[in-house]
This record gives structure tokens, C-alpha cells and sequence, in this order.
């Protein structure tokens, strides 16, 4: 419906990439950053997915540039995804090493490799945290540091601290916007797990 809407086409990228179609994720979120460079959220977005395609050279670079943000918590994050991506460009190059020297001895002593399996530990990306869906009752949104705000969700004896980065962005279902008024509304939301237990809002669903 509206051919410029970043949001949707991070929120596409992201779907097809954990979907199995990790190429066209980055090829739709490339379009989210070209709509909104300025966006930081959707340059991690996609230096993860080229995380989970293994294309650790293109995430590096954005790893890099993000490391140096103004946002603290996008640097902090942005800086621990640029040592594992790191890690693990140093990772396949050893075993790749590991691979080509133990194939250029075989093909000099042919007489002693018999039917030897060249063994070496597997190298995996790491890969961002799945989407989780939650259907429960919103308490309040905290609006102190605004942009940012941190939604309070439960459902059922579980209470959720959900955190949106940008409240003027985030992707919202039945509502204009997002409200730092709403208190005790039924809502949906699309949430990925963060380190310390809560999460962070991908989108959001007013019921």
C-alpha cells in the first residue's frame, strides 16, 4: 500500500530471511535502509542476516560503522556483534587452512589417506534471536527516555518488559501510532528476546 514504508520492508526482510530465503531478506532490507538510511535499527537488521547468510565481510563493515553510534545501547550491542562476527571470519579462515593443508597432504602421500574423513570443528554464524509472539494485556508504556519507550505487558502470571527504540517508527497494528497514554489495553506483539531477559518490540498489534 505504500511503497516507502521502511518499516514494512524490515519487517518483510526479517520474516523471509528467518523463513528460509536469507538472499531476498537482504536484497528487502537493503530497500529499508535505502528508504531510511538514518535508521540504525534496520543497518543491524540487515548485517544479521548477512550474519545467518555468512557473509561475514558485508556485516563487519556495518558491524563497524554501528559500533560507533551516538545511540549507547545501539553501539554496545553493534560492538558485541563485530567481535562474534570477527571471531567467526577468523574461525573459517583456520579451518579452511586446516582443510587445504590436510588436502595437500593427501594429494602428496596418496598411499596413507585410505578412507580418512578430514574432521575439524563446525563453524556456525551467529544469528540473531528468533521473533516471539506474545497476546496479553498492556499496563503502561514508559515514556522517560523518549524516543525510546518500554512498554509493560502480561499475560497470565508472566509480566514482559518490551522495549521500542524509536516510538515515532515502530510498526503498529490498529492505532495511528504509538501512545505513551495507552494503559490496560489487550494487545499482540512481535518481540525478539534481548540479553537481560526483556525484549525488543517489532511490532505491535492494538486488539
Amino acid at each position: 500500500m505504500d511503497p516507502k514504508l521502511a518499516d514494512a520492508y524490515s519487517l518483510l526482510g526479517y520474516t523471509q530471511a528467518f523463513s528460509g530465503e536469507p538472499d531476498k531478506g537482504i536484497e528487502t532490507l537493503k530497500k529499508a535502509v535505502e528508504l531510511a538510511p538514518r535508521d540504525e535499527h534496520y543497518q543491524f537488521n540487515l548485517a544479521n542476516v548477512y550474519m545467518m547468510n555468512h557473509k561475514a565481510d558485508d556485516a563487519i563493515v556495518l558491524f563497524r560503522s554501528l559500533a560507533g553510534s551516538g545511540n549507547p545501547e545501539v553501539a554496545m550491542h553493534a560492538s558485541q556483534a563485530l567481535s562474534q562476527a570477527q571471531n567467526f571470519k577468523a574461525q573459517s579462515r583456520t579451518f579452511a587452512l586446516r582443510i587445504e593443508n590436510r588436502n595437500s597432504q593427501n594429494a602428496q602421500a596418496p598411499e596413507d589417506s585410505g578412507d580418512r574423513i578430514v574432521s575439524g570443528p563446525r563453524v556456525e554464524a551467529p544469528i540473531p534471536s528468533p521473533v516471539h509472539f506474545v497476546k496479553g494485556k498492556l499496563v503502561n508504556v514508559d515514556c522517560s527516555a523518549s524516543p525510546q519507550a518500554v512498554l509493560t505487558v502480561t499475560a497470565g502470571a508472566k509480566s514482559l518488559k518490551l522495549h521500542v527504540h524509536d516510538s515515532g517508527h515502530v510498526i503498529v497494528i490498529g492505532a495511528d501510532e504509538l501512545s505513551c497514554d495507552w494503559k490496560n489495553k489487550s494487545m499482540s506483539v512481535n518481540y525478539r528476546d534481548r540479553p537481560d531477559g526483556e525484549g525488543d518490540v517489532v511490532s505491535l498489534e492494538v486488539q
